[in-house]
């Protein structure tokens, strides 16, 4: 397999995600083991429709029940926005990640923001509402539902990368 970065680098990223990992599993105040278990079978989740099917993934390697119990463990409703220790435990070990910018003076993060609606879900405490796109004109564009954020650090360029090899070659003279 045909791989563009030299086997040292994939290194320090296999040892940066063992590292997370590590104080990952050190945040949690309870069920380390089911909790750690339940974020690689959500992560490696493809068809998963309800809790006991994700049970089943291979990374889990639990009894049904114990997926329930690592979820009550980590799990504290509360009115209040989140402030715990376990929560800046848990940024600490995600900002560690965050390679420092090595060319410019500061870091660049791209944001993707996706809604999806929980129209029929009532008691959901935290719906609020969230823009549905609609190709029926004159709809009103929004539902209600959950917003989820995903922050994504931006690669540096560098002249190392691998090059760029177009699908189909055009010479000059034939773009008129």
């Amino acid at each position: 397999m045909f791989s563009c970065y030299p086997l040292p680098l994939m290194q320090d990223h296999l040892e940066t995600l063992q590292q997370f990992r590590q104080a990952l599993y050190q945040s949690f105040p309870y069920r380390r083991d089911s909790l750690l278990d339940l974020l690689d079978a959500l992560s490696s989740n493809e068809r998963a429709q309800s809790p006991v099917e994700l049970s089943l993934n291979p990374l889990f390697r639990r009894q049904y029940s114990a997926l329930y119990r690592a979820i009550e463990a980590a799990y504290v409703e509360s009115e209040y926005p989140v402030c715990s220790l376990e929560a800046d435990q848990q940024q600490q070990a995600i900002l560690a990640t965050v390679p420092l910018p090595r060319q410019g003076a500061y870091q660049l993060f791209g944001i993707d923001e996706t809604p999806t609606e929980r129209r029929y879900a009532s008691c959901l405490t935290d719906r609020q509402t969230v823009h549905r796109s609609t190709p029926v004109p004159g709809q009103v564009p929004i539902s209600v539902g959950h917003n989820y954020s995903i922050l994504a650090v931006m690669p540096e360029p560098q002249a190392s990368e691998c090059p760029t090899r177009p699908l189909r070659g055009l010479g000059f003279g034939s773009v008129r």
